[in-house]
């Protein structure tokens, strides 16, 4: 059993209890860097069980909450299990969290994604305007190809993935006027899904204006992450945008956003996107201005970013007036471990352990095709159980959708599903999406 050196044990309990709940108290913001395995999700949930013990008499007194942000459900649900019940504390994934302030004001939706069709129309135009098939038809070609392919979309998309020369043949006996039109098959189809969605986009407007049933709310479906903007759906990243535009146009809105949540917590800030964090800047000026603070606190490490559209390091110029508070103290890894991973870091968090004696690790690198994953496994999965400090196994994680299908046992269906037009050309949001309600996914 590894023991923890006392003053470095200290050293952890000072920063929670003078530095991180401090702030709280004091409602001034911070900004939490700490390595991998240096437990920032422990001072995360301490800081809020610490508005739970000394803040949830004020807060229920004002039917008001704090709120938890994290990127996954499966973050949401650790950290609620580590914090156990409690109804003064909102733990959700920043779009449940947007969404559930923002649903309620759907005239001002309306109004955006009014603007917002008529942005997505003027950009696919300028498009299909830069393709040499459609520059090639006369105005009254590129009327009439419309109004065929809105009247006929269910043909055209059952066209949609043939080859070039029987796309072409099924074409022109739908559409005997554009007869030897096509040269490039791939980029009039493109071409041609755009003008379709052109003209959904029109008739929503209208739709829209009218007032028409089914056309009077914007609707967000969190399994989706794909917009359906015809069909009144937004997507994540929409609902991103929208939640933008909407909170930081009306100080209404921020205004009762105060009011009812007067504390924000950021799980895995580095993952978070940048216009999130714009929004939280914005709310947070606006409370200071109305000398009204509310407390913003972001909890991550800028150097382990998992997605792309995370905002990283970035973050610092958000907060250069935040309390920057760093950890150093390692929990999870052998001291090999940490030396390897202070080499790779290029920022100014240099780990070292918090026990007493925790050399004895290795680091291994083993790479190979897809096919010797499975040996892999076999040969090193009785070693790799009893690899742990503080006892937590290591775990191997399988990474290509293919693998993970064969050992749940999925392989003939991973096969004809992988095979079919759905997954070619919608593979970037099979992680979120598997059917959409949708029939046309173009």
């Amino acid at each position: 059993m590894l023991s923890i050196l006392d003053e470095k044990s200290q050293e952890e309990e000072d920063l929670i209890i003078k530095e991180l709940l401090l702030c709280i108290d004091c409602k001034k913001n911070l900004l939490f860097n700490a390595g991998a395995g240096a437990g920032k999700t422990y001072a995360l949930v301490e800081c809020l069980k610490h508005v739970c013990r000394e803040k949830a008499e004020i807060l229920k007194y004002h039917n008001q909450k704090a709120i938890c942000i994290t990127y996954t459900n499966v973050a949401a649900n650790e950290i609620k299990k580590r914090l156990g019940n409690t109804d003064v504390i909102l733990i959700s994934t920043i779009h449940e969290c947007l969404w559930e302030i923002i649903k309620e004001y759907q005239e001002e939706l309306l109004m955006i994604h009014h603007v917002n069709l008529k942005t997505q129309i003027d950009k696919l135009q300028q498009e299909i305007e830069k393709s040499d098939v459609y520059s090639s038809l006369t105005e009254d070609q590129r009327e009439e190809i419309a109004m065929l392919l809105v009247e006929r979309q269910k043909e055209f998309y059952k066209i949609y993935d043939s080859k070039a020369d029987e796309f072409r043949a099924q074409f022109y006996s739908i559409f005997p006027s554009f007869k030897n039109k096509i040269n490039n098959a791939k980029e009039f189809c493109k071409t041609c899904s755009k003008i379709i969605r052109i003209k959904k986009y029109e008739q929503c407007i209208l739709s829209i204006e009218k007032a028409e049933n089914g056309y009077t709310k914007v609707k967000y479906d969190a399994r989706n992450n794909k917009d359906y903007l015809h069909y009144m759906k937004i997507s994540h990243d929409t609902l991103l945008l929208y939640s933008k535009q909407i909170i930081c146009k009306y100080d209404e809105l921020k205004r009762v956003i105060v009011d009812k949540y007067p504390y924000f917590f950021v799980d895995e800030y580095q993952d978070t996107s940048e216009i999130v964090v714009s929004i939280l800047t914005e709310i947070a000026n606006y409370s200071n201005e109305i000398n009204h603070p509310a407390f913003v606190g972001y909890f991550g490490d800028s150097v382990q970013n998992i997605y792309d559209e995370g905002i990283g390091i970035k973050i610092e110029e958000y907060c250069k007036e935040y309390k920057y508070i760093k950890k150093q103290y390692n929990r999870r890894s052998c001291s090999e471990i940490i030396l390897l991973s202070n080499r790779i870091r290029h920022d100014d968090i240099k780990q070292c352990s918090v026990y007493k004696d925790s050399t004895g690790g290795s680091v291994k690198t083993y790479y190979g095709s897809e096919d010797d994953i499975e040996d892999f496994i076999c040969v090193n999965s009785a070693e790799m159980k009893e690899i742990s400090i503080g006892q937590k196994s290591v775990h191997c994680f399988l990474l290509v959708n293919r693998i993970v299908a064969e050992h749940a046992g999925l392989a003939e269906l991973y096969d004809w599903f992988s095979a079919t037009p759905f997954y070619k050309q919608n593979y970037d949001i099979l992680a979120t999406e598997l059917i959409s309600n949708s029939n046309f996914p173009h």
